[in-house]
C-alpha cells in the first residue's frame, strides 16, 4: 500500500458516521453474539476493504466508496439491518473493530490448529490403545492354543536338554510316567534315540490300569539351546487290538484251540524240524461221528458245548511238545512229535478212541459220541506238509466207513478213494450245469379208498457212463459241497412243470411233494425261490407240498419257523418228514404250518411185530388228528401193514406196495 494513502487514514479524524457505526455494530455483534449471519459479515468486510487494497483507488474512494457499499451490501440481509437501526450509534471505530477481529480470527485459527493437533495426538492414542488390545488379544489366543495344543494333549510331550534331563512335560506325560508334575521338571529321562521307529515301554494309566507307550523323539531347540522333543502316545487300545486280530487270526474262538491257519505253520515248522534233525512225528486227523444229527436235533449251543468239551477232554492228554487244532466244524487235528512208527500211531490212535468212551457232560445233559481217526507219518508217508494232511483226511474218511469209532493209518490206496471223492465232487457240478438231474415220482395214495391224491418227486441222477445214479450215492457230497441248494432249486422247477403239464393232461389238479434239505431252509431266501418257481410254472401254490425233516426244523427253530410261516402265507403244503426217526417232539405238531405228518418208514416197518413201534404209530396219529394234521406212512411194503395203519385210522400212504418211483410218464394219474 502506498504511505502516503495509510498515513491519511492513519491521521483521519474518529469523526461519527452512520454507515460506519452501522458496520461497526455489525462487527461487533457478528464477534461477540455471531447472531449475524457470517456471509453478511464477509460480504460486508469484503466492499469496505476492497478499495484499500487497490493501487488506482484515490483518498476519496478509499474513505467513503468503501462504506457506501457496505451499507447497501448489509441492507440486504434483515439481521443486519436490524443491528444498524439498535447500535448504529455505537460509534465504534472500524479500524479498532477490524484489528480486533484479525487478533481474534488469528486466535481461532490457532487453536484450530491446536484442535487438530490434540485431534491427531487423540486418534493416535486410540490406535495406540487399539494395537496393546489387539496384541494382548494375539497373545491371549497364542496361550490358549498352547493349552488346548500341547497342555490338554493327549499325548505326553516332553522337552529334554542335551542330557536327557526334562525340561518340560504337559500333563498327559507326566500321567503316562506316573510323575507328579513338580517332580518332573528336572528329572532325568534319558538320551532318547532319535530314527524313525517307535520305541515301546510299559506305563501306569490314569485309572491306575497297566498300560503301553510308545516313544518317538526328534531334534530340537527349545529357548536357544539343542533339545530333544519326546512324544509319548498311549497305544494300549492299539496294543490290545492287535492281540485281538492276532487271537482271531490264530485261535478258533469257540475253544481257544489252534486254529487251522496256525496249525499250518507249525506243521510246516515240524517238517522243518525234521529235515533238520531227523526227528520224526505223526499227524492225526479226527472227526466226531453224526456230530450233524446232534447239532441239527438238539441245537447249535449243545453242539458248541459239545464241541468245547472234546477239546478240554484231549488237550488234558496231550504233552507239551504236542499240538493240538480244531480244524472247523467237528474236525480235529494233533501233531505228535517222535511217533514216527505205525505200532506207536495206532497207541496214540487206540488212547484217543478211550477218551470217547466215556459221555460227554454238558450243562444240562450228557452226550456219547464216537469219533473216527486217520493218522500219517512224517517221514514215512511224505515229508511234504499239505501231503501229509490230505493223507490223514484219507485215513480218517477210510475209518468212518467203518461200523462206530475206529482208526486208520494211511496206505497208498487210499489215495485213490479220496480222488475217486473229488472226481465225484467235479462229475456233480457238471451234472449241475448240463442238467443231468432227474426226477422220479413215486404215487401217494388215501390208504381208504386207494385213489391217488399226490407223488412225491425223487431224484436221480443220470450219469453219462454210469446210468442212472440214486440219490443215496451223491446226496451226502451235494450237502457237504452246498451243491444241494442250487440242486434243491432245479427240482422245485422240475416238479412244478410236470404238475403242470399232469393238470393239462388230466384236466385236474395233481399235487407234487418235494423234499427240502436243511441248508436250503437256512436260506432267508427260500419263500422267494417258491414263489418265482410258483409264479413261471403256474400252478396254484397248494398243489405243491415241500416235506422237510423234524432235524432240519430243530436246527434252527426259529428261523424254520419265520422260514415255515411265510411259506403257509404263499399257500403251499407242508409236511414233516421221517416223523419218529430220532430226537422227535410232538410238540412240533403245534407249529400252525405243518398240515400233515409222514411216520418213518423204520417205525412202519416193524408194525406187524413191534408192539412199541404200533403204539408210537397210534399215538402219532390221536395227537396229529386231535391238532386237524392229516397222517401219511412211508415205506408200506406189506398189505399187513397197510391193514394195521388203516384200522389205526392213517390217512394216506406210500410204499412199493403201493407203487414204485418211475419217470412221469409211466405214473398213470389221469
Amino acid at each position: 500500500m502506498d504511505p502516503r494513502r495509510a498515513h491519511t487514514l492513519d491521521k483521519r479524524p474518529h469523526q461519527f458516521r452512520p454507515i460506519e457505526g452501522a458496520v461497526t455494530t455489525l462487527l461487533v455483534l457478528t464477534l461477540l453474539t455471531g447472531s449475524v449471519l457470517p456471509a453478511a459479515l464477509a460480504q460486508t468486510t469484503d466492499a469496505i476493504t476492497a478499495p484499500a487494497k487497490d493501487p488506482r483507488a484515490t483518498a476519496t474512494q478509499i474513505t467513503d466508496a468503501p462504506w457506501r457499499q457496505a451499507t447497501l451490501s448489509a441492507v440486504k440481509h434483515p439481521c443486519t439491518l436490524a443491528a444498524l437501526v439498535l447500535l448504529g450509534l455505537g460509534g465504534f471505530s472500524l479500524h479498532r473493530i477490524l484489528t480486533l477481529s484479525a487478533r481474534l480470527q488469528a486466535a481461532q485459527h490457532s487453536l484450530s490448529e491446536h484442535s487438530l493437533a490434540l485431534n491427531d495426538i487423540e486418534y493416535q492414542h486410540r490406535q495406540t490403545h487399539a494395537a496393546r488390545r489387539a496384541t494382548e488379544a494375539a497373545l491371549e489366543e497364542s496361550r490358549h492354543n498352547f493349552s488346548c495344543l500341547v497342555q490338554e494333549n493327549q499325548a505326553g510331550i516332553l522337552v529334554l536338554d542335551a542330557e536327557g534331563t526334562v525340561l518340560y512335560g504337559n500333563p498327559a506325560a507326566s500321567r503316562l510316567l506316573s510323575i507328579k508334575s513338580e517332580q518332573l521338571l528336572g528329572a532325568p529321562f534319558g538320551i532318547p534315540s532319535v530314527s524313525n521307529f517307535e520305541t515301546e515301554f510299559n506305563v501306569k494309566r490314569a485309572d491306575g490300569s497297566p498300560g503301553v507307550a510308545a516313544v518317538s523323539a526328534t531334534e530340537t531347540r527349545w529357548q536357544d539351546r539343542f533339545a530333544y522333543l519326546v512324544m509319548l502316545y498311549d497305544i494300549t487300545e492299539r496294543k490290545q487290538a492287535e492281540e485281538q486280530v492276532r487271537h482271531l487270526a490264530f485261535e478258533d474262538s469257540l475253544t481257544g484251540l489252534p486254529n487251522r491257519g496256525l496249525f499250518f505253520d507249525r506243521l510246516e515248522e515240524a517238517v522243518k524240524r525234521m529235515r533238520r534233525d531227523r526227528h520224526g512225528f505223526a499227524l492225526m486227523f479226527m472227526d466226531l461221528n453224526n456230530f450233524k444229527g446232534i447239532n441239527d436235533t438238539l441245537g447249535h449251543a449243545t453242539g458248541d458245548d459239545l464241541l468245547c468239551a472234546v477239546a478240554q477232554r484231549l488237550s488234558a492228554t496231550m504233552r507239551a511238545s504236542d499240538t493240538l487244532a480244531r480244524m472247523g466244524g467237528d474236525e480235529f487235528t494233533a501233531i505228535f512229535p517222535g511217533v514216527t512208527t505205525l505200532r506207536a500211531a495206532t497207541e496214540v490212535a487206540h488212547k484217543l478212541l478211550e477218551l470217547f468212551e466215556r459221555p460227554f457232560q454238558l450243562a444240562d445233559r450228557e452226550l456219547s459220541i464216537g469219533t473216527s481217526i486217520g493218522l500219517s507219518l512224517c517221514p514215512l508217508h511224505s515229508r511234504d506238509p499239505r501231503e501229509l494232511l490230505r493223507q490223514a483226511d484219507s485215513a480218517m474218511y477210510d475209518a468212518k466207513r467203518q461200523a462206530g469209532s475206529g482208526f486208520s493209518v494211511y496206505r497208498t490206496d487210499m489215495t485213490q478213494v479220496q480222488k475217486s471223492r473229488l472226481e465225484l465232487e467235479q462229475e456233480l457240478r457238471e451234472a449241475l450245469l448240463h442238467e443231468q438231474f432227474v426226477l422220479f415220482f413215486q404215487p401217494r395214495t388215501d390208504l381208504r379208498s386207494g385213489a391217488c391224491v399226490a407223488a412225491e418227486a425223487l431224484l436221480r441222477w443220470r450219469h453219462p457212463e454210469r446210468g442212472l445214479v440214486a440219490a443215496n450215492d451223491f446226496m451226502p457230497i451235494l450237502e457237504s459241497t452246498g451243491l444241494v441248494v442250487e440242486v434243491g432249486r432245479q427240482t422245485l422247477s422240475m416238479a412244478c412243470r410236470q404238475a403242470l403239464r399232469w393238470r393239462e393232461q388230466c384236466k385236474r389238479q395233481v399235487s407234487v411233494a418235494v423234499n427240502v434239505s436243511p441248508l436250503q431252509l437256512e436260506q432267508s431266501d427260500l419263500a422267494k425261490d417258491i414263489d418265482s418257481v410258483l409264479r413261471d410254472s403256474g400252478i396254484s401254490p397248494d398243489a405243491l407240498t415241500l416235506e422237510i425233516t423234524e432235524t432240519a426244523i430243530f436246527h434252527n427253530k426259529s428261523r424254520s419257523t419265520e422260514t415255515l410261516t411265510a411259506l403257509m402265507d404263499l399257500g403251499v403244503q407242508i409236511h414233516i418228514d421221517n416223523f419218529g426217526s430220532s430226537y422227535t417232539s410232538l410238540e412240533m405238531l403245534k407249529l400252525p404250518p405243518i398240515s400233515a405228518v409222514k411216520i418213518d418208514r423204520v417205525l412202519v416197518a416193524g408194525l406187524s411185530e413191534n408192539r412199541a413201534d404200533r403204539a408210537l404209530i397210534e399215538g402219532t396219529i390221536a395227537v396229529a388228528h386231535g391238532l386237524d394234521k392229516r397222517v401219511i406212512a412211508e415205506g408200506i411194503e406189506t398189505e399187513e401193514q397197510r391193514r394195521i395203519l388203516v384200522e389205526l385210522g392213517c390217512d394216506e400212504g406210500q410204499g412199493y406196495l403201493i407203487g414204485q418211483p418211475v419217470p412221469a410218464e409211466r405214473l398213470a394219474l389221469c
